[in-house]
């Protein structure tokens, strides 16, 4: 028997409702434990206050999904954006020591190139990588997550142009040698 909570079930594209089921036995509506650990105090905004959603895991405890343009750990920090001109690029050394199975990288930008890197994600060595660029004014996803081959896979959001100017989120999702583009 399952023992837990499930949230965002969608069955051939349609989100099911769970708090209203034709039938249920031995479940009840919300998920008590996060939702309690997600309550801080008496506010009715919760931990993550009103730009962000608290998320949690029986097993993991909770954190903060913010919006766009604000940063954890309570997504109360607007984040600030930098501009790049050509040639340029920033470097960060991380501070964790990242999931050597998940790789999630969110972002809003904007840009009227036609091509250009926007996030290049490594290993120390160079050969596993995670690469989000413009290609012809389209997005794409390239990475290689098998150090032990030189197999380049790629994703594009081709039917989408971002090269107009104007602010985009992209997400991508990476869950062992699977990958997500939005």
């Amino acid at each position: 028997p399952f023992k837990g909570c499930i949230r965002h079930l969608i069955i051939n594209s349609m989100m099911v409702d769970l708090g209203n089921p034709g039938l249920a036995v031995h479940s009840k509506p919300g998920c008590s434990p996060i939702e309690h650990s997600c309550r801080m105090g008496n506010s009715i905004e919760g931990a993550c206050g009103p730009h962000g959603v608290c998320d949690g895991s029986l097993v993991y405890g909770t954190s903060c999904v913010c919006d766009p343009g604000w940063s954890q750990p309570d997504c109360m920090t607007k984040t600030v954006p930098a501009t790049f001109d050509p040639e340029s690029h920033v470097k960060y050394a991380l501070s964790f020591e990242p999931d050597e199975f998940v790789t999630e990288i969110q972002l809003r930008f904007r840009t009227r190139e036609t091509h250009g890197e926007i996030i290049h994600v490594a290993d120390q060595h160079n050969r596993e990588y995670v690469v989000l660029e413009v290609r012809g004014g389209r997005i794409r996803l390239r990475y290689n997550l098998n150090s032990a081959r030189t197999e380049e896979r790629d994703l594009w959001l081709d039917r989408v142009m971002v090269n107009d100017g104007m602010w985009h989120l992209i997400r991508a999702e990476r869950y062992g040698s699977m990958a997500v583009l939005r």
